[in-house]
Formats: C-alpha cells, structure tokens, sequence
C-alpha cells in the first residue's frame, strides 16, 4: 500500500471504527424499583417496535443491561421478574446520540394496587378479583366468595383509616320488589363478613340497588322479557366497593 509499513497499516482500523460508530448505538439502563433500587436477576427482553424479540439478557446484582442496537430505529424494553409487575420502557435510536438510556421500573402488585387506591375508585376492580357470586335465591357467602372479600378485609387492615360503601346490584329478572330486597340481603351478608374482620368495623357501610342502574341495556319493563345474554345479565349481578375516605400510607406489618 503507498505510504504503509508492513502489518503496522492503520487505515483500515481507523475506517472500521467509523463505519462501527455509524451503524451501531448501545441502549443502556438500569431495572430498578420505583425509588431506584436496583433489582438484580431481571429478566429483560428488547424487541422491535412490531414486537419481535431481538435479544435477551438477565441482568446481574447492579440490575444493568446493555444492548447494541441499529440506528434509526424504535425499540421496546420489558423486564419481568417473580412477585414484580413486569416494567417496560422505550427506546429510539434515532439522533445522533450513540448512547440511549431506558431505564424499567418495576413494581409489586402491593405497590400498583396502592399508587390506584383513590377516594372514589372502586376497591373491587382495583384488586382485580372475580365478580362475587350467590346461590340462587340465596345470599349465604360461599368460599369462593369469601377468597374474594379476603382481599377487601387485607387492604382494610392494612389501610386502618379507610372507610368503603359496598353497593350491591341485581339483573332485572324477577320482580322490583324481590331484586331489592334481595340485594339487600347480599349487600349486608358481604358488609357482616369484611365487619367481623376488620378494625373499626363502621368503616364499612353496605346497601343494596336491586335492579337500579343498570351498566348496559338489558332492562325488564313491565310484561317485557329481555333478550339479552347471560353473561350479559352478569353484568349488573354486581358488587362495588367505593373508597369514601383512604389514607396516605400503607401500614407496615
């Protein structure tokens, strides 16, 4: 070559390095807790922005990744790890930044459940648990019932301020009358339940609808039969358990 010695010719190195620099980009971060704790042995996934897994990693004690990537590309981060709610995160490679940071947070389902608890919100969907169910013409709480409410008589133990309205709704099937009272019944065998568990009792307050505010259409009007599904009667066979008054923070145990 002109002007080269021998092996000693670094050009080509020189162009090679360039050519590195242009192409690729690191993505770099950190799987962490919700005030910046690192979690270490975290699961992370990078995948294009159609979804398809490019690469994986499982980050050690400082919970670091680093993934080289394309330019002029989007990325999706997602981190998962047991008793975690997986985390995820964004990245773009495009720019002339040759390094992105894309942190995942990561959170405990105790975390995400009380980052919801909100004056108003229904305690019910936020615990994510199925709807509760009686035998018919029966409001005798079942074990499977009582799993469920379990998880009220947890968060109000834990929460020792907060004060819930439980509202207890029928289908419209069967008469006014009956679907009140019934609710009624059902209303107060779930309040009695979460009472005989729970500090200060009057926290919780309990009262049935009967077929009153429906969530969809299916009403029964006088000699009028609905022809709506059963799942879709389900609907309004419901129980829900507004947060009147909670707290600023979870008691510890």
């Amino acid at each position: 070559k002109i002007g080269g010695s021998g092996d000693d010719d670094i050009y080509s190195v020189e162009i090679l390095k360039v050519i590195e620099i242009e192409i690729n980009k690191k993505i770099n971060g950190i799987a962490k807790t919700d005030n910046g704790k690192a979690i270490p042995k975290t699961f992370i996934t990078l995948s294009d922005n159609k979804g398809n897994t490019i690469d994986t990693l499982t980050t050690k004690d400082d919970g670091a990744f680093t993934f080289t990537v394309e330019k002029d590309k989007d990325f999706k981060l997602t981190g998962k790890k047991e008793k975690y709610i997986e985390g995820s995160n964004t990245a773009s490679t495009f720019g002339k930044e040759t390094i992105i940071v894309a942190d995942i947070v990561l959170l405990t389902k105790e975390e995400v459940v009380a980052q919801k608890i909100q004056e108003g919100a229904d305690l019910g969907k936020i615990l994510e648990f199925k709807s509760i169910y009686f035998d018919f013409h029966k409001y005798t709480i079942r074990p499977d019932a009582a799993a469920e409410l379990d998880q009220i008589v947890k968060i109000m133990n834990q929460y020792p301020n907060m004060v819930l309205k439980l509202s207890s709704y029928t289908d419209c099937r069967a008469t006014k009358g009956y679907n009140q009272k019934l609710s009624e019944n059902r209303a107060k065998a779930s309040g009695d339940y979460i009472k005989k568990r729970i500090t200060k009792p009057a926290r919780i307050t309990s009262k049935g609808y009967g077929e009153n505010n429906l969530v969809n259409g299916c009403a029964c009007e006088d000699k009028i039969t609905s022809d709506c599904s059963e799942d879709v009667h389900q609907q309004n066979r419901r129980t829900e358990f507004i947060i009147v008054k909670k707290e600023a923070s979870i008691t510890k145990k």
